[in-house]
């Protein structure tokens, strides 16, 4: 496994820490941290700089309204474009939220256009993947509506993210075993029901229930179990670790600590 933390996070460190990006960069390599994830609006002088610090850049993002907007069709597919140019091995698309549950219109045209950004990413040799997100608006949001997506959008994989599943009131566990089939990449967003030693700004699910961030395997989430699962199904890809709203070098420094095992054997 390969892990990845979003550069946003050690970005931010360095600003928390006074110490240098340089310094920090380091740092968080040095912690067994191999590649970054970027945002499709990363600055070149960021990603270069994560690159000579010996980073790989694992994926790109991008949020998107594809059932709305024609336009950020267009600009999905510049940032695919970019992903290629900075060595991204994935391009991680959310691709909206319906204004009304029952938009078919728009939800099939979130189909069709993460298909055709799929195609376009194999010809570039990048994995095009759908990710979830905490919204009542993203049907793709749950292990059941992450299938039904992607059946209409064969090409694409499924970047398997904790957030979304615990919004949707899934076990991280029970919706990777509802959605192994389609899964590329995992990325681990744990959460504290009571303690706030990492951060103040919760992500609440669909029930209102509070979670408080936590370095991955630091919370409440039983997320060990998931990762179990994956060394047992011989998963070899990415682990990804998100904690925005969080102190940045607290969540880093124990995430490490945390995964480091998993990721040696």
């Amino acid at each position: 496994m390969r892990l990845s933390i979003h550069l946003d996070h050690i970005l931010t460190a360095a600003k928390e820490s006074g110490d240098t990006q340089i310094d920090t960069l380091a740092a968080v390599k040095a912690r067994g941290f191999s590649a970054v994830d970027v945002n499709e609006d990363t600055s070149d002088a960021d990603i270069e700089a994560a690159k000579a610090a010996g980073f790989s850049v694992a994926a790109m993002h991008g949020f998107y309204h594809l059932g709305y907007r024609e336009s950020d069709l267009a600009r999905a597919e510049a940032a695919l474009l970019r992903a290629k140019a900075v060595g991204a091995d994935y391009f991680v698309i959310v691709p909206g939220v319906l204004l009304h549950k029952q938009d078919t219109a728009a939800y099939e045209k979130m189909q069709v256009a993460v298909e055709a950004l799929a195609k376009e990413g194999k010809s570039l040799g990048i994995t095009v993947l759908l990710e979830g997100v905490a919204h009542e608006g993203a049907p793709y949001a749950s292990s059941v509506g992450a299938v039904a997506f992607l059946e209409k959008a064969p090409s694409a994989r499924l970047s398997f993210h904790t957030a979304a599943f615990l919004y949707a009131g899934e076990e991280a566990i029970l919706a990777y075993r509802e959605t192994a089939k389609k899964v590329a990449r995992v990325t681990l967003r744990d959460g504290l029901r009571e303690e706030r030693t990492y951060g103040e700004a919760p992500l609440t699910t669909r029930e209102g229930i509070a979670y408080f961030p936590a370095p991955a395997l630091k919370g409440d989430l039983h997320l060990s179990d998931l990762l179990k699962a994956l060394q047992k199904d011989g998963y070899r890809g990415d682990v990804v670790c998100e904690h925005y709203g969080a102190n940045e070098s607290l969540c880093i420094d124990a995430e490490a600590e945390a995964l480091t095992p998993f990721i040696e054997q």
